[in-house]
């Protein structure tokens, strides 16, 4: 409504404006709130120097695609739009094997680098429509931030349940 009011928006747009912003405020529920819960609270897993460096890698090769993904101009064809699909194997990487600590950078600096692209015209979410890109990117977003928490979710789950079943077999012998 404050946008309407002060001219920055049409009234027969106000339900789409409305939609994107109130999208725009659960999408900060999904990257900004896991990253702080997990980030934040103690205690941080023990990592090993091969996990050290495996998280290095990921991040750099993550910081490339996406990058590579986000940060051009988007040529005529649908090439473009395919390229998003690049960031996925580094998502589910991340929450695989570095778990929820992983999963969470890994979607705040895609769901970074994808806003700044879009922000700026480059990529393949920048379309006429301002709306419309905001809702393509958020969109993005939220499907990146629950494929990279569900899956992470998961491992953690397994591995607990693993180690629980270890324990309780070393109690029984």
């Amino acid at each position: 409504i404050t946008l309407m009011l002060m001219g920055q928006g049409e009234w027969p747009a106000f339900w789409a404006i409305w939609s994107t912003w109130w999208i725009g405020n659960l999408l900060g529920a999904l990257v900004v709130a896991p990253a702080l819960l997990v980030w934040v609270a103690p205690p941080f897993p023990p990592l090993n120097k091969r996990q050290i460096q495996e998280g290095l890698l990921l991040g750099i090769l993550l910081v490339f695609v996406t990058w590579y993904v986000f940060g051009s101009k988007p040529p005529n064809g649908i090439f473009h739009q395919a390229l998003i699909y690049l960031v996925f194997p580094f998502i589910i990487w991340a929450a695989l094997r570095l778990e929820q600590h992983g999963a969470t950078l890994a979607i705040f600096i895609v769901s970074g680098i994808a806003i700044w692209g879009t922000v700026q015209e480059l990529g393949p979410f920048s379309l006429e429509s301002k709306n419309d890109s905001l809702i393509l990117l958020q969109t993005f977003t939220a499907v990146v931030s629950l494929t990279a928490l569900i899956l992470a979710t998961a491992t953690m789950e397994r591995r607990n349940v693993s180690e629980a079943l270890q324990q309780r077999a070393e109690e029984l012998s």
